[in-house]
């Protein structure tokens, strides 16, 4: 059994981060499925993993984790090498903006937003797609996209010359943003944004962790 059992649906985002990490470090872990679309995140038995039934969660042993943060600071911990997080005080807490960055600002307006809208509502609920969320959200969109080009174009990578945590949190959202037409159209505009994610796509932790 592996010592570490991950919960969450591999659609997700923030799970598809959490995998990332574990195969960027080359660490085992077994993958629990909760389908959020069956409600399986709100169920008794899961509430006791995450109480806010949000996913992912992790068993470590004798340690139950949620929140993504939490559960990548106990890999990082456990498993320094490669490490994730630079050393340097300068280049971790640039780390940090854009993880943050990420995980406040572009996952609403790119996953909350648009792709909900392009990809979630009509390929997995049967919904009709509502223009006029798209058309709003894309101003925002595009001055994220902005900021992270304009740091890009000095560097590979967010945090600097190496992949860090806050390259795996973008990573699964521009997955599913670049397969609308507002993702791809930013894409084709961000030349150093568009290096960035031939970069990340291009890696193990990446098309291993393709949730199908």
């Amino acid at each position: 059994m592996a010592d570490y059992i991950l919960y969450g649906t591999p659609l997700s985002t923030y799970v598809r981060t959490v995998r990332m990490a574990f195969t960027e470090k080359g660490v085992d872990y077994q993958l629990a499925d909760v389908n959020i679309f069956r409600g399986e995140h709100q169920s008794e038995a899961y509430l006791a993993r995450h109480p806010f039934g949000k996913v992912p969660a992790l068993e470590a042993g004798d340690l139950s984790l949620f929140e993504t943060a939490a559960i990548l600071e106990l890999i990082e911990g456990r498993h320094p090498k490669p490490p994730l997080q630079p050393a340097q005080a300068e280049p971790r807490a640039l780390m940090r903006q854009w993880q943050n960055v990420v995980d406040h600002y572009v996952y609403p307006t790119l996953i909350g937003q648009v792709v909900w809208q392009r990809v979630v509502r009509p390929n997995l609920l049967n919904e009709g797609t509502d223009e006029v969320v798209v058309e709003r959200a894309m101003p925002a969109a595009r001055r994220q996209m902005h900021l992270l080009e304009r740091h890009l174009g000095g560097a590979r990578w967010l945090s600097g010359d190496t992949i860090g945590i806050a390259d795996l949190y973008l990573a699964p959202i521009m997955a599913y943003f670049s397969q609308t037409p507002e993702g791809r159209g930013v894409l084709s505009e961000a030349p150093a944004l568009g290096r960035w994610w031939e970069h990340i796509s291009d890696r193990e932790s990446f098309t291993a962790t393709q949730p199908g």
